[in-house]
Parts: C-alpha cells; structure tokens; sequence
C-alpha cells in the first residue's frame, strides 16, 4: 500500500491579512445593519418600552466588544515598504479567537430580530454562556478530572518491559 502525503495548503501573510480585513467589514456591518434596524423599527413602528431597550443595549454593547476581540487579535503589522510582516490571528480559522466572536456577533443580531417580536427574544443571549459552560465542560474538566494518573501508565508500562525481558531470558535458558 502507498500512501502520499498531501502537503495542505497555507495562506501568506498578505492574503490573511485582506481576509481579516473583509471579516472585520462583513460583521462591522451586520453590526450596523440589524442594530439600526431594530432602532429605526423599534421608534417608527413599535412602541419598545424599557426591557426591550436594555435587550438591545446589552446586545450591541456584546457586538462591538465582539468586533473590538476580533480588531485587536488580527491587527496586521508591515514593514517600511508596506509588505504585510505579520498578519495577527487568522480569524478565518476554525480553531482560534475569531469563530467564537463571529457566533457573538451572530448571536447578538439574531437576538435583536427576536427582540423586535418579544422582549423575551433576548434570553437567546444566554445561549451564550451555556455554550461557553458546555465547552469547557467537555473540553478541559471532564477529561482533566477522568484523566488516569501518569505514575501509574509509567509503572505499567516499566513492568510490561520486565515482564518481557523475563520471558526472553526463560525462553534462553531452555
């Protein structure tokens, strides 16, 4: 059997850079798109009272510290002649900062939209911390807590050797 080895592709600092830049565009303005929609809905067409106000207020308040998560990890650095030298996070990776800020945000805009129908559209936003306490749950607790104790894999595996070093040496001797 021949297996090849497929090199996977890598993106350059230059091209991680322009697509932060278009991430950061793309949910600057969902921000502002749906945070002024609800505004001019909420004057104009519905009478929201002080609930749905606080909803709001705490969803973009969420939104632009999302935003400003996300700015400050992918702030691309250049050299005297403008080429990209470092180009921060990539916040297109699935495994980094960005995703997790990128569901705020959707989170948040999805919450502002159910809080034009009901004020209780705004409990959405706990969806947020039960998914942060379901991560960490299953990611680091449980598994530090079912984690076996090194010393004794250590000793398994050291008798294991014994064991085997004395077979051979019975296995010489007849």
């Amino acid at each position: 059997i021949c297996f090849e080895m497929v090199k996977v592709a890598t993106k350059g600092q230059q091209q991680i850079a322009d697509e932060n830049d278009a991430t950061l565009k793309q949910y600057g303005m969902a921000t502002v798109l749906f945070g002024g929609l609800y505004l001019a809905l909420a004057m104009t067409v519905f009478n929201m009272e002080g609930y749905g106000w606080w909803g709001w207020t705490i969803s973009i308040i969420i939104q632009v510290g999302a935003l400003l998560v996300m700015k400050s990890v992918s702030q691309s650095k250049r050299d005297a002649k403008g080429h990209c030298t470092d180009a921060g996070l990539d916040l297109n990776d699935t495994s980094a900062i960005g995703e997790p800020c990128k569901d705020m945000i959707i989170l948040a805009s999805i919450s502002q939209v159910l809080g034009l129908i009901t004020n209780y559209g705004y409990l959405a936003l706990l969806a947020a911390p039960s998914y942060g306490i379901y991560k960490a749950l299953a990611g680091y607790i449980i598994p530090w807590a079912t984690a076996s104790a090194p010393q004794e894999e250590e000793k398994d595996e050291r008798e294991e050797k014994k064991a085997r070093k004395m077979e051979r040496r019975m296995k010489r001797m007849q």
